[in-house]
């Protein structure tokens, strides 16, 4: 083996390795120019196995002709990979256009020298460039010029298509620019000028090595791409699992929040009946007692603010563990201020200036214990900065509406809160008070000022006070009724009829006592009403009945009475204390049924009473909404 041949088997290996390699990547997606890489290689091989014949001295003047004949073949084959690969690098279809007709017409040409009569290829002729090494080869015809001129076409033409790609295409350059050189060496060679090896195999070696780099880099981006994802797949597991984890405690609490639910709706309803003869007792009482008892009025009136302000808590709780109904809660302003002061300790008040400024009448979509609360931390709050102060100390609430929106400030006169705590304190367990503090108060507070669709916001400055801002909705409605001086014993008008049908009797009494004046009729047993009302229906003219009732219940009564006395099924208004089934507040929601809500609002069955003793008014349903 001499020399040239030594250099070209070295080529050939490299490049069917190079092919090999790029083989096993024939089925990886997105790879599809190793996939034509490996093309190029194993046809650029081909082409330097004619290359070994050419110094091979044995070698027939029959046999250098086909080498030279399939060189040339494989030489427009590797041209077309060639730029094949370069388009397919720009993100190109492998051949279209110009360069697929420059292809054909590579191909069409170089297939020319199949034929025995085309001006390919003259006799075979002896270079000897003096290295030892003695070349045969056939001398270039007119249609070998033109192939080998299309070939170089094939070459600019991928070319350009490295240089618009623009992605590492130094190496394309150089490999082409070293193809160019060493077919001129080769040329020269066989016109005897130039003493050399023939070395146009080792440029295909330089074109199979850049697009080995492409290849390399692209697996190695890939590969990079794939640990990253699975590093991101890893992150996004890890954060799934603490969602799933999370998911599952607010699973748990809503199924706690569910049995509060329904405690509280029992709980509310057995509250809610002492509650009623409660409130109905006191409140007969006060206005028996009139101007004579003045000393005992105001314990009443403290007596009946308690009661209702347990039927508020009652009536929230109820709202709070049931969020689909939380857009009917509203809350009077006034009120939760007054509640909120009176939460203060008094020696915490010891020297403290209060100014309250709340606009008359001034309600916001938040139930009233929520507002109760928030309004109370924050006034506790306020007072707790200003103790131990020596100057004025000075707590301020304002209530305010603007526009849609009502704004409840509460400030003080205190030290202030620094800039760096300001971002913090509404950060769950962080206390400005120290060990004395949970850090839970302020948090607390702004979950349910956004719960209820607000915002809660501070400003302060060091030595200047603080004030805190919640910025509510406002609602429209009237004022809550306040508890002051007895009022004037009702005046009756014509007398009307009533059943009052409730199965614990201290509820029934106290609403005997209320309607006072009427001629009312008390039956705890509803079946010894319903005989009643079939025996005598017509004589009520309006039926008091409670909805939770054994065995049949007030609503069940009703139906069993408007079967046969459809008239008398129209006079009731029913009573309940909220613990009803699904069906039940179905039904108290359709617009022929009345209803109150316990503990019972005795102006309004005052004025149902009197206007069922008049003339007979279409029946309509109180504006509220089912008891929850």
């Amino acid at each position: 083996m001499n020399s040239s041949q030594a250099i070209t088997l070295a080529c050939l290996v490299a490049e069917l390795t190079a092919g090999g390699i790029a083989a096993a990547f024939t089925l990886a997606p997105g790879l599809k120019h190793v996939r034509v890489f490996g093309l190029f290689a194993l046809v650029a091989s081909t082409y330097t196995v004619c290359d070994l014949i050419y110094p091979w001295p044995e070698a027939s003047d029959a046999l250098v002709l086909w080498a030279a004949r399939c060189s040339t073949i494989f030489g427009a084959a590797t041209g077309a990979a060639w730029l094949s690969y370069t388009r397919v690098r720009r993100g190109l279809p492998a051949l279209a256009g110009f360069d697929q007709a420059l292809v054909i017409a590579t191909g069409a040409v170089a297939a020319l020298c199949l034929v025995p009569q085309a001006p390919f290829f003259g006799p075979t002729v002896t270079v000897d460039p003096g290295l030892g090494v003695i070349y045969r080869n056939p001398e270039a015809g007119p249609l070998a010029v033109l192939s080998f001129v299309l070939l170089v076409g094939n070459i600019f033409a991928s070319c350009r298509h490295v240089l618009r790609a623009s992605r590492r295409s130094f190496a394309h350059v150089l490999a082409v620019v070293l193809l160019v050189c060493l077919g001129v060496n080769d040329a020269l060679v066989a016109a005897g000028v130039l003493a050399s090896f023939f070395l146009v195999s080792v440029s295909f070696v330089a074109m199979v090595a850049a697009m080995a780099v492409d290849a390399v880099s692209d697996i190695s981006a890939r590969t990079r791409a794939l640990s990253e994802m699975k590093d991101s797949l890893a992150a996004e597991v890890v954060r799934r699992s603490h969602a799933l984890v999370e998911a599952q405690r607010e699973l748990d609490h809503a199924h706690r929040l569910a049995s509060l639910g329904r405690i509280a709706a029992s709980v509310g309803h057995e509250i809610n009946n002492p509650l009623t003869y409660v409130i109905g007792n006191l409140e007969v009482v006060r206005e028996q007692l009139g101007a004579a008892g003045s000393g005992v009025l105001e314990p009443l009136a403290d007596a009946l603010a308690g009661a209702d302000r347990i039927a508020r808590i009652v009536k929230d709780l109820r709202v709070l563990v049931q969020k689909e109904h939380s857009d009917q809660v509203e809350a009077e302003v006034d009120a939760a201020v007054t509640e909120a002061l009176r939460a203060v300790p008094p020696q915490l008040l010891a020297g403290v200036e209060i100014s309250r400024d709340v606009e008359p009448g001034l309600r916001v979509a938040m139930t009233g214990l929520q507002l109760g609360q928030v309004l109370t931390n924050l006034v506790i709050n306020a007072v707790q900065a200003m103790a131990g102060q020596t100057g004025p100390k000075k707590l301020t609430v304002v209530g305010r509406r603007l526009g849609e929106r009502a704004h409840l400030m509460v400030s003080d006169t205190g030290p202030g809160i620094p800039e760096e705590q300001r971002a913090l304190v509404f950060e769950p367990f962080y206390s400005t008070k120290g060990v004395s503090g949970t850090g839970l108060g302020l948090a607390l507070c702004d979950s349910m000022v956004r719960s209820a669709g607000g915002a809660l916001t501070l400003t302060s400055a060091p030595g200047q006070g603080t004030t805190f801002t919640a910025e509510l909705a406002t609602v429209v409605g009237p004022n809550a009724p306040v508890v002051a001086a007895p009022s004037p014993v009702p005046e009756v008008g014509p007398s009307a009829r009533v059943l009052v049908v409730d199965d614990d009797e201290a509820v029934g009494r106290s609403i005997v006592r209320l309607l006072r004046g009427h001629q009312v009729e008390l039956i705890a047993d509803p079946r010894v009403a319903l005989e009643r009302l079939r025996e005598a229906g017509c004589h009520y003219d309006l039926i008091v009945c409670d909805v939770t009732m054994t065995p049949i219940d007030g609503l069940q009564l009703r139906a069993a009475v408007a079967i046969t006395q459809p008239a008398v099924a129209n006079r009731f208004v029913f009573i309940t204390g909220g613990a009803v089934s699904a069906d039940a507040r179905s039904q108290l929601a359709s617009s022929a049924v009345k209803w109150l809500e316990k503990p019972i609002d005795s102006a309004a069955l005052r004025k149902l009473a009197a206007e069922s003793a008049g003339p007979r008014a279409p029946s309509s349903s109180p504006e509220k909404t089912p008891p929850r």
